[in-house]
This record gives C-alpha cells, sequence and structure tokens, in this order.
C-alpha cells in the first residue's frame, strides 16, 4: 500500500509524517525506515525508526531511489513501513514522473508487503488514481 501526503509548503506534511513514522515504531512487530534528503529531522524520530539521509549515498534520481529501495527490502525482510520524505526534490523528478515513481512504488509494496508513505509539495488536485492514496 502507498499513502501519499501531498499538500504546499509549509503546511506539516512532514511534522504528521514523523509522527505517523514514531507512532509505527510503537506498534509495528516490523522495521520502520525514514528516508530524507538531510538531517534536519533525524533527532525527531523515535530511536527504533532507521533515519536514511539519501545524501550520503549519493541518490538524486527516481531510479536510484527506487534502487536503494529495493536493496533495503531485499536485504531486510522484517521492513513494515518506509517513509519517505521529500520525493520531489530528487533532481531529476518531474510532476509527470511523480505518478510513475508512485506507481512503482505500488507494484513494489503489494509484491513484498511493504507499506510506502510518501509526502512531497504539490499545489492542487493530484491524478485520480492517486487522490484515492492520500491520507489529510
Amino acid at each position: 500500500m502507498v499513502k501519499i501526503l501531498a499538500g504546499g509548503m509549509g503546511t506539516g506534511k512532514t511534522k504528521k509524517m514523523i509522527q505517523m513514522a514514531n507512532q509505527a515504531a510503537k506498534t509495528s512487530d516490523g522495521n520502520i525506515i525514514f528516508i530524507d534528503d538531510d538531517n534536519r529531522n533525524m533527532f525527531e524520530l523515535d530511536h527504533a525508526v532507521r533515519f536514511i539521509n539519501l545524501d550520503d549515498y549519493n541518490v538524486n534520481n527516481a531510479m536510484m531511489l527506487y534502487g536503494f529501495v529495493c536493496g533495503l527490502i531485499s536485504s531486510n525482510y522484517d521492513i513494515d513501513t518506509i517513509f519517505v520524505d521529500g520525493l520531489i526534490y530528487l533532481n531529476e523528478m518531474k510532476d509527470d514522473q511523480l505518478e510513475k515513481v508512485i506507481d512503482v512504488f505500488n507494484e513494489v509494496s503489494e509484491r513484498h508487503e511493504v507499506t510506502f508513505v510518501i509526502c512531497f509539495n504539490h499545489e492542487g488536485p493530484l491524478p485520480a488514481h492517486l487522490a484515492d492514496m492520500r491520507i489529510n
């Protein structure tokens, strides 16, 4: 399952995602991963949440993120939820690619029973099939 947190800049998306990750760490039997593009939020997360800064691994486009996430899942079958903050900040990510990336994450989610929570800045309505994944 893929869940989407999308909205304008400064609307509290990251804060909500951090709360969700911290709650998941308390209630999940599996591992929780929080992926971000910098270290700003690292100390707000429960110590049980595995924080990963994509910049430390030179992940800077959608295909690299896909490979990185698949590597995480293949090396740890106990991953329950992966939170991805700031997806749109990847260098080569364009609005039209966003849909494709989310569709790929949805396929990976179904195949490996991992939930993805993806956060990104987006003004206006989401495409119809993505709108069903949106959480408020």
